[in-house]
């Protein structure tokens, strides 16, 4: 009977982590260009037209992996030409009229993203900063709020220490 819940227990298990493994790239969708160029160089029959469109395949895929693993975006028409090599104005894997992107284009977007970067950094770190003084704050207005309790007390004290002198005096004035 345990071996059975075992074995069950054990499927389960696996069905849970195929199933995770398969969600986790279920998750991510390749860009369009990308499922054009497998569609317009893969045959019906399963093989690619060219050995050499499998290897730029394999290698826009390697790029969208390598993207996602370092958490930058990059675009379905960069990959294809960073992998295909665009000609003078011509970008290949695109159809005719498409022009490439220019490389004033890619260095501006490189830096923009560079610069959305840092401003997201930089917004976590100011954010964590607000979140240090606002407990700093509270703890602040604690002490003080223990402070003037203490002040009422030695007020409340000091006025009891005179009244009760001032007794005494009157009462030595008396006798």
């Amino acid at each position: 009977m345990e071996l059975l819940e075992e074995d069950l227990e054990k499927d389960l298990n696996e069905n849970i982590e195929a199933n995770l493994d398969e969600n986790s790239e279920q998750m991510y969708e390749d860009p369009i260009e990308l499922k054009l160029y497998f569609d317009t160089h893969h045959k019906k029959d399963g093989t690619w037209t060219h050995p050499q469109a499998q290897d730029n395949y394999e290698q826009m895929k390697a790029l969208c992996k390598q993207a996602i693993d370092e958490g930058t975006e990059i675009s379905g028409r960069q990959i294809l030409e960073k992998v295909l090599k665009s000609k003078s104005g011509y970008a290949r894997g695109l159809g005719y009229g498409v022009k490439p992107i220019s490389s004033k284009d890619l260095e501006f977007e490189a830096i923009l993203q560079a610069e959305k970067m840092a401003a997201e950094k930089r917004t976590n770190e100011l954010t964590e900063q607000i979140k240090n003084q606002e407990e700093q704050i509270k703890s602040q207005q604690a002490t003080i709020n223990d402070l003037r309790e203490s002040q009422n007390q030695l007020k409340a004290l000091f006025e009891e220490f005179v009244l009760q002198r001032r007794s005494e005096g009157n009462a030595s004035t008396i006798v």
